[in-house]
């Protein structure tokens, strides 16, 4: 299984009232580092109507985050069935290692002319999911 490890950058607007990062806001860290993996082949793949959709997403708060905290999420992949995978975002401190949050979503692969799921290619798994 392959580990990515994404500087996040905080921005003023992430905080909220209490000077930590929002809650909502570490689904959009998700999707950025989501990206950052998969940009390439999410691009490619959409041009030709197959879709990788977010089905579920969660996340389980460990400590706050704070604008001076230097942030990374590592992501990693996990097969779920031959449609789906999990992705799972581990939320750190870049020098002590602290661990802010888990957050992991549910990816589904679909054709988007019929909107029937797909299988996940050969050449994905073995590039994320062994």
């Amino acid at each position: 299984m392959s580990l990515y490890s994404i500087p996040i950058e905080i921005r003023f607007s992430d905080l909220d009232m209490n000077h930590h990062v929002n809650n909502a806001v570490y689904f959009t860290y998700m999707e950025n580092a989501r990206l950052a993996v998969l940009m390439e082949e999410l691009v490619k793949y959409h041009n030709e109507d197959i879709h990788f959709v977010i089905s579920e997403a969660t996340c389980k708060y460990k400590r706050p985050i704070k604008l001076s905290d230097q942030l990374e999420c590592e992501v990693s992949f996990v097969p779920l069935r031959p449609t789906s995978c999990k992705i799972k975002y581990l939320f750190k401190n870049v020098q002590s290692g602290v661990l802010y949050a888990e957050g992991s979503t549910q990816m589904v692969l679909f054709n988007a002319n019929t909107g029937r799921p797909l299988p996940i290619p050969e050449w994905f798994t073995k590039k994320y999911l062994e």
